[in-house]
């Protein structure tokens, strides 16, 4: 989807294009106490010109601008991002009748799989935790390259799918490794270096990701640190 110029109408195939365009040809023409990126966002959504502040998810309160995102915060400060987690733990206690999964063989094994190469990243002032080399690879992108703001990310991912093995025909859960919240993206990375364990196990794979693709909510696969489909997918999320 094209982004237009709420000035000249010009169409860019980028929202920073416009921006750059809104910077060098329409000098003073912004909307005061906004930025050429929120006025962008602003016109594409419906809202009103002026809008300063978007609405929590969680308590309809104000949320602040985030001019990293292009988007408005979801939520309005950190206890409403940890409240986020609770909800889904509610979730849990009433659709699971527990509130964690650590009984749950396929989670035993991730624990006791990455438990050995698991740490933490500063990401501006939080620290995200990580459980292999590559989620670290995809935290220090979004980091690095994508200068990505460090709240709209969870990880691991605070929904659970469930999902029927085909070996057992019996219901199991499963934990994503990462969720961003503006996007409602679910994030999945993987390693194809060993291809016989993934050609192994690729039934139980091709179960997950038909519940995935139950949720109402986008998801995508990083293998051994190609972001292409998951900067793809970005892009056409944002608009």
């Amino acid at each position: 989807m094209k982004v237009v110029c709420p000035v000249c109408k010009r169409k860019f195939a980028t929202v920073n294009a416009a921006v750059d365009h809104i910077d060098s040809a329409h000098q003073g023409c912004c909307p005061p106490n906004i930025t050429p990126k929120q006025w962008i966002f602003n016109v594409r959504n419906r809202l009103p010109i002026g809008t300063t502040h978007g609405k929590s998810i969680l308590s309809g309160r104000p949320t602040q601008w985030n001019e990293k995102l292009g988007k408005y915060e979801r939520l309005c400060d950190e206890n409403e991002r940890q409240e986020f987690r609770k909800v889904f733990v509610a979730r849990m206690l009433r659709t699971y009748k527990k509130e964690t999964l650590l009984n749950d063989p396929d989670v035993q094994k991730k624990m006791l799989q990455r438990r050995k190469i698991s740490g933490a990243y500063k990401f501006g002032k939080d620290e995200i935790p990580y459980t292999g080399s590559y989620e670290l690879d995809f935290i220090r992108f979004l980091d690095t390259v994508l200068d990505w703001d460090p709240k709209d990310l969870f990880m691991p991912c605070p929904m659970v799918i469930e999902y029927t093995s085909p070996r057992d025909n019996k219901v199991h859960f499963y934990i994503p490794d990462a969720y961003l919240a503006s996007l409602k993206l679910i994030v999945e990375i993987k390693s194809e270096d060993n291809k016989h364990y993934r050609k192994r196990d690729i039934d139980i794979e091709n179960a997950k990701d038909a519940a995935m693709a139950k949720q109402e909510l986008a998801y995508v696969k990083i293998f051994d640190k190609d972001y292409t489909d998951f900067l793809a997918l970005v892009n056409t999320l944002r608009g």
